[in-house]
């Protein structure tokens, strides 16, 4: 992420006057920046969930793969659409469980 906080700052402030903050104070403060565009920024902690799960089931999937299993197209969509359910499943798992623990 801190790229991509290092582009945005220096597209707004000119690149000069960004290296010359870095020269200033180091990277901490471009740290800062992002974590104050992220504050602004409408996000549902929902979507964050599901990413996560999603990045897990579909790296279980890629092991699978890397074992040999799964390269025909019919068995390539039907994981697919597995990892889809199964992350959506456990985002809603999650999500009940997390509300009765509050």
């Amino acid at each position: 992420m801190l790229p991509f906080a290092h582009r945005d700052v220096a597209q707004r402030a000119g690149r000069e006057q960004l290296l010359e903050l870095d020269a200033a104070v180091g990277k901490p403060v471009l740290v800062h920046v992002l974590q104050q565009r992220l504050d602004r920024r409408p996000h549902h902690p929902g979507g964050w969930l599901f990413s996560a799960f999603y990045h897990l089931c579909n790296g279980i999937r890629h092991l699978f793969w890397d074992a040999g299993y799964g390269f025909e197209l019919k068995d390539a969509y039907r994981s697919g659409w597995t990892v889809v359910v199964v992350s959506l499943i456990a985002t809603a798992l999650s999500w009940i469980v997390g509300l009765r623990l509050i």
